[in-house]
């Protein structure tokens, strides 16, 4: 498994727990905190991991992202005042159609980055865009198991971090 399938991975299983703790009580969301952290605690080794491996462009966009994950992290006592809703994250998934549709179509790499950015701007905040930019230049492992699990992975990762820009936006 490469690092990033790993990192792919703990960002599906932090997703994961983001949705079986929406369905369920603030006190349910309390007595799964020190899993959460725990997943992030692992996720975080990840991406420190990639800094050996990473070229000087990418090593910079991960310090980056290790940043947003610490201030989420020290942030991370709020949650238990945020919870987000299956309708909430259908509508971001929803806002982001019109990009997967462009996406699938375009085989020109040029001016599918340019909608892939176009479309950050108009329904995204900074934290994502950061995030996505190191996504994007990092994501061949993923496209090579395949273009469906490509496109999930990409809207479940949006998904999450638009949910990390809300809780950062909250605290």
């Amino acid at each position: 498994m490469t690092l990033i399938d790993e990192i792919g991975f703990e960002m599906q299983e932090i997703n994961s727990l983001h949705y079986d703790i929406k369905t369920e009580s603030k006190e349910y969301f309390r007595k799964n905190e020190k899993e959460m952290a725990q997943k992030q605690f692992i996720l975080w080794f990840f991406l420190t991991k990639g800094r050996l491996s990473f070229n000087k462009k990418q090593r910079k966009k991960l310090s980056i992202i290790f940043s947003i994950f610490w201030e989420y992290y020290k942030r991370r006592k709020n949650l238990s005042k945020y919870t987000i809703t299956m309708e909430d994250f259908c509508e971001m998934q929803e806002k982001h159609i019109s990009f997967m549709e462009y996406n699938e179509g375009e085989s020109d790499p040029e001016k599918r980055e340019e909608a892939f950015y176009l479309d950050l701007s108009l329904v995204t905040g900074r934290a994502l865009d950061v995030w996505i930019y190191l996504y994007w230049d990092s994501s061949k492992a993923l496209k090579k198991l395949g273009k469906e699990v490509h496109n999930e992975f990409i809207v479940d990762f949006r998904a999450l971090i638009n949910t990390f820009d809300k809780l950062e936006a909250i605290s």
